[in-house]
Formats: structure tokens, C-alpha cells, sequence
């Protein structure tokens, strides 16, 4: 699928890209209950939406079974160097970022949206909205959780008040 993370980060926001989320090849989830004994979750339809998986309340992941398709190693190769030439031109891939930051609207496009409110390249201090995507918020250097945060309700008001969405995070934020 070509998404960077670690297993526990694309379960938990069901990470995906135009070809499929992590959820369609999930077969069975591992947790442990809150009291520290080990469970077994077999995904339904609803349990994987876009990008959220609806764990059982209180679970804490600690693995998965995939259901994986086998294709020779030649295909693989020439589809992963596919994806990459793609996201080298789309990303900005040489700046430290956390990804896409905020989910699809229904019927629209995130970078999009924030492009035509006139936010591409906007800055403060050294974290700036990608002028590649942008919906991709990067570190130019010193950078800071604050500068970030302030790009994120910069975008979240002018989207409101051109378009009359409200965006939602597809990063979680934690801590202050």
C-alpha cells in the first residue's frame, strides 16, 4: 500500500491510500483488556471506517493477522519504485512532517481546499504548509508543536469561512 508507519499507527487510524486501507486485509486483532488479559477481535464491516478503527473501549492493540496476497518479487519491486516516483513528486517527502493532517470531506479534497483559501507556503516560524501539498504541514527547522498547532487553526477558520466545512484531523494530536 505504500503507507510508512508501524503496524499499531495504521490500525489505529485505519491508515490507507487509493488503493485500499490497512482494515480490508485485516483478519483478526490482538489487545489486551484493561485488567491485562489478552483478547481476540474479528473485524466486521463496521469496524474499519475512514481512518478510524473502532477497537473495543479500553483495548490497547498488540498485534494483527493480515490477509495478505503473494505476487513475484519482480511485480512488487516495479510497483513499490511506481508508488515511490509518485509520492516524490506529490509529497514533500524530504521534510519532516506527520503526514496528511486532516481527513477527506465528504465530496472534496483537503489540499485542495486549503490551496484555494491561499494557504500553500503560508509559515510560522519554521513549520510551514507544504507549497508540494497542502495538506501536509512540514519543519523547515525550529519548527515547534506550537507553530504547527497555530497553522492548524489558521487552516481549520479560512476553510470554514470559504467553503463552510470543518475540517477534522486525520493526525492525533497528544499531550498540551
Amino acid at each position: 500500500m505504500g503507507i510508512p508507519a508501524t503496524i499499531g499507527g495504521a490500525l489505529a487510524m485505519n491508515a490507507g491510500t487509493a488503493d485500499g486501507w490497512i482494515g480490508d486485509f485485516v483478519s483478526a486483532v490482538y489487545y489486551l483488556h484493561p485488567d491485562g488479559t489478552l483478547g481476540e477481535y474479528k473485524p466486521s464491516s463496521a469496524t474499519f471506517t475512514y481512518r478510524n478503527f473502532n477497537a473495543p473501549a479500553g483495548a490497547v492493540l498488540i498485534g494483527c493477522r493480515l490477509r495478505l496476497h503473494r505476487k513475484p518479487l519482480a511485480e512488487i519491486q516495479k510497483e513499490m519504485k511506481a508508488r515511490l516516483k509518485v509520492k516524490k513528486s506529490t509529497q514533500p517527502l524530504a521534510l519532516a512532517s506527520a503526514g496528511c493532517v486532516w481527513k477527506n470531506p465528504p465530496g472534496d479534497v483537503a489540499a485542495r481546499m486549503i490551496e484555494k483559501c491561499g494557504l500553500k507556503g503560508k509559515r510560522v516560524n519554521g513549520a510551514e504548509i507544504s507549497s508540494k501539498h497542502a495538506n501536509f504541514i512540514v519543519n523547515r527547522g525550529g519548527g515547534t508543536a506550537a507553530d504547527i498547532l497555530a497553522l492548524m487553526d489558521l487552516t481549520r477558520e479560512r476553510v470554514q469561512g470559504h467553503f463552510s466545512v470543518a475540517l477534522e484531523h486525520e493526525i492525533r494530536t497528544i499531550g498540551e
